[in-house]
């Protein structure tokens, strides 16, 4: 009999192969073989927010919680995903509280700098997305939250290298904004 460390590598080699169904069926197998541990939660709660089935996901999310209450990744997974439900405030919330657990994490400063953006606050938006960088600023995808951000805020000039630091880093659509910020 498979035990549940196998059926979760197993669940994350095929994320790798971006086969998420299968994964999703790696992870439920892991889960049910042992049911108190939150790293199978968490990953399938990720895979079930890439397939959009949000609700389910926070549900996922709220038993590795419960499971791993001093685990920063799930806080931040489930503020991420009240993020895409509009529900910012509550992403603040949970974001937060990542951030008490592991203050350097740059995934938790973006997702708090998303939700900023959520509800109009890209002053505060900013200040996340400089804390991100300063924790990891080889990630493009920060850069071009930066780079918007400034963007917002009517200081194109920063916003053109933020996307330009992005592009140059692999982004394709802050190549893209570049492009239209000099074409227009």
């Amino acid at each position: 009999m498979r035990e549940a460390s196998q059926w979760f590598e197993d669940g994350c080699l095929m994320l790798t192969e971006e086969r998420r169904e299968e994964a999703l069926d790696c992870l439920e197998r892991a889960i049910e073989l042992e049911p108190g541990c939150a790293a199978p939660l968490t990953v399938k709660a990720g895979v079930l927010q890439e397939l959009g089935r949000q609700e389910e996901a926070l549900e996922c999310l709220d038993k590795a919680i419960a499971l791993k209450p001093h685990f920063a990744t799930p806080w931040t997974l489930k503020a991420e995903v009240l993020v895409g439900l509009g529900r910012q405030e509550e992403a603040i919330v949970c974001v937060d509280h990542a951030l008490e657990l592991k203050p350097f994490f740059a995934e938790a400063w973006a997702v708090k700098a998303e939700a900023f953006l959520g509800i109009g606050s890209d002053d505060q938006a900013l200040k996340c997305w400089e804390c991100a960088i300063e924790l990891d600023p080889d990630d493009a995808g920060i850069w071009l939250g930066k780079g918007a951000s400034l963007y917002r805020l009517r200081r194109y000039e920063e916003a053109y290298q933020a996307f330009e630091e992005a592009a140059l880093l692999g982004h394709e659509d802050a190549r893209q904004l570049l492009r239209q910020m000099t074409s227009g």
